[in-house]
């Protein structure tokens, strides 16, 4: 199995050639879909509590951010280490 660098080419169309798409990119692309559903959790183990529902959009996108960040670093030390 190749690196996740083979597994999502991407299209280059002035050159009709494909490019690789880098860890740490991919690292913040993962990040922050996985940030999203992470930051709605936050509806469904509060139950009830009005200040949650009042206040989910910051929790969305303080997890997205949390991802993005995550994501980087993870992306950043995978390109360090392989």
């Amino acid at each position: 199995m190749g690196s996740l660098d083979s597994l999502f080419p991407i299209p280059d169309p002035l050159h009709h050639a494909t490019r690789t798409m880098k860890k740490p990119v991919f690292g913040m692309l993962l990040g922050g879909l996985l940030g999203i559903p992470d930051g709605l959790s936050a509806l469904v183990s509060a139950g009830d509590d009005p200040n949650v529902r009042a206040g989910i959009v910051g929790i969305v996108i303080g997890s997205t951010v949390k991802g993005l960040i995550t994501g980087l670093l993870i992306g950043w030390f995978a390109r360090k280490t392989s």
